[in-house]
């Protein structure tokens, strides 16, 4: 039995990841993203072809192993998804940076860099001036590493986005950076899958416009004369898929949440290049590490063949570049890929455990509530926007109760257990009851005094019991000399909703008006207004009626058979928040 009993509130289990769901598209996409429909996808390439190009292109040869890790060509069902019409732009990323207070891009911080640069270079010289001086060999001249002094001294640093860099994509992030803003955004990275598929759709096509490349039409490459830096998100409109999504090839390289690792199925190959006498063999394996993660997309400083839809580079994850950036993806189910962070983040020390071994959670049963708001922007990319926060409230079911009907909540109370259904998150504090915005773990305890041993099973007017109690010695301690009533207000004559903080204590007991074992039905979430009647304060005065909006969960938590148990769990927020443009 799912049990937690005190003070051992919860037991570590291992961190649980799971699959991708096979969700339908939302109505409401979040803003600046298109749906891109699911499907079976070709993902990569075939050897043969990658032999072709390597024989008509001599230069890539040095290449050779990261070409060939994109083989073998195999099919892949990608779910439906939402993808950024472009790659996240500075001024997209400068929303993040604020909010978060998280280290800004190095170019960010030209004037401070410039004048740390101008001292170390004095610094230098006069180091090398009493060297000389003194007779001894001043070495080297010591090279100022721009990007390392940032990252160790942005802290304590003056910066400001410089205006020209708004619309261009953010680089200079690295892996982490990129999934920080993606999270704080109520967004993921993309998988490589997904950018395979808004590349090439139900097609095998190279490019997101199809086979053919017309240098400096359709995407930015070094093929352009004189280009130098990354351009304005957009330049292309020529090189956009069908959906209508930009900069898929060239620009900046993009990050994806995919490890750089072989593809199914692939096994090392030899090149074998040229004819006759001019005959070689190339044996470059690509450098596969589960640590580095792969980018795709090539970018304005590389040649067309790296901006086709299947290379594959693997970057390690903490790696900066100028041609380095990211964009992001959702998944089609609303709240599920918060629903997959929100578990994630939760410490392993206080997740709970069961007989049968770790608590599941069930992010495809997720119900969620959320919204962004957004601010003003210049750039003209259709569908292109910049999102200044994200609002959610959702609950994310666990997958099974070890329940075979109500009387196992019950018998439970006796001792202290509680039975979870899942969890909480959100981004606002909740008024009724009294918490903070956060992450909590919810679990059901029956109704019944909790007691100790046969005391507790002793039936009424037994020895033992005292006058006015019920069903035996409620007031018993366990071994650990506590009860959740004593660590939070709680009748043990109704059933509660408990409530646990991130730390495993319990924080928060909520009555609730009954609970049902019900055939199986899917969990919903409603905003409700109701009535509170406020007594006059004097006699033949009318009373005062305050009308207020609640969230109501209807919640469902399957049990070991068929059926489960059904429970409304009602959350009440500020005036106001439940209005406005949720999905």
């Amino acid at each position: 039995m799912l049990h937690s009993t005190l003070p051992f509130v919860a037991l570590a289990l291992p961190l649980l990841l799971p699959g991708a769901p096979a969700g339908s598209a939302q109505e409401a996409p979040p803003p600046g993203m298109v749906l891109i429909e699911g499907g079976n996808t070709k993902v990569g390439t075939e050897f043969k072809d990658l032999t072709k190009m390597l024989e008509d292109n001599p230069q890539l040869v040095a290449n050779a192993g990261g070409f060939l890790a994109e083989v073998p060509q195999h099919t892949v069902k990608v779910d439906d998804c939402y993808v950024m019409v472009t790659e996240v732009t500075n001024e997209q990323y400068r929303a993040y940076v604020e909010a978060t207070k998280s280290r800004p891009p190095f170019l960010w911080g030209k004037d401070a860099i410039d004048v740390a640069r101008n001292e170390f270079l004095q610094a230098d010289a006069e180091r090398r001036r009493k060297a000389k001086e003194e007779g001894r060999d001043p070495g080297e001249r010591q090279v100022f590493d721009e990007a390392e002094w940032w990252t160790r001294n942005w802290k304590d640093a003056e910066w400001e986005m410089p205006k020209d860099l708004a619309t261009k994509p953010v680089v200079y992030v690295d892996y982490q950076d990129a999934r920080g803003y993606a999270e704080w955004a109520g967004l993921r990275l993309m998988t490589e899958e997904e950018y395979e598929r808004a590349c090439r759709g139900n097609t095998e096509r190279l490019y997101p416009w199809g086979d053919e490349f017309k240098a400096g039409a359709q995407a930015a490459t070094n093929e352009i004369a004189g280009v130098s830096d990354v351009y304005v998100v957009g330049s292309f409109a020529e090189g956009a898929d069908p959906e209508g999504v930009m900069d898929l090839a060239g620009n900046v390289w993009e990050w994806t949440s995919s490890k750089y690792e072989a593809y199914p199925g692939w096994r090392h190959k030899k090149f074998s290049i040229g004819k006759g006498d001019r005959k070689k063999e190339i044996d470059t394996p690509p450098a596969w590490s589960p640590d580095r993660r792969v980018v795709r997309g090539g970018s304005m400083q590389n040649s067309r063949f790296y901006a086709r839809c299947t290379t594959r580079g693997g970057f390690d994850r903490f790696q900066q570049a100028s041609a380095l950036g990211f964009r992001c993806a959702a998944t089609a189910k609303q709240g599920f890929d918060f629903a997959v962070a929100k578990e994630n983040a939760i410490p392993n020390h206080i997740r709970p455990q069961s007989d049968d071994g770790p608590v599941e959670y069930d992010p495809n049963q997720v119900i969620a509530l959320d919204r962004w708001m957004t601010s003003e922007t210049n750039c003209k990319v259709p569908g292109y926007a910049v999102i200044q926060s994200y609002d959610y409230i959702l609950f994310t079911p666990t997958k099974e109760l070890p329940i075979t009907g109500m009387a196992d909540i019950t018998k439970g109370s006796r001792n202290d257990e509680v039975f979870h259904l899942g969890f909480l998150a959100t981004s606002r504090d909740i008024v009724e009851p009294a918490l903070p915005a956060g992450t909590y773990l919810v679990a059901l305890r029956g109704a019944g005094a909790a007691g100790k041993g046969k005391a507790a099973e002793q039936p009424a007017g037994q020895e033992g019991e005292e006058p006015g109690q019920e069903g035996g010695d409620a007031g018993a301690k366990d071994d650990s000399g506590l009860h959740l009533r004593d660590l939070v207000p709680l009748d043990e004559h109704v059933e509660n909703f408990i409530f646990f903080d991130m730390t495993g204590a319990p924080v928060a007991a909520v009555p609730l008006s009954g609970s049902e074992y019900v055939n199986p039905m899917a969990s919903s979430l409603a905003i409700v207004e109701r009535e509170l009647v406020i007594p006059a304060e004097k006699k033949g005065d009318d009373p005062t009626i305050v009308k207020q909006k609640w969230l109501d969960l209807t919640l469902f938590g399957k049990g070991k058979s068929r059926k489960g148990v059904k429970t409304t769990l009602s959350l009440r927020f500020a005036d106001g928040l439940l209005e406005g443009d949720w999905r």
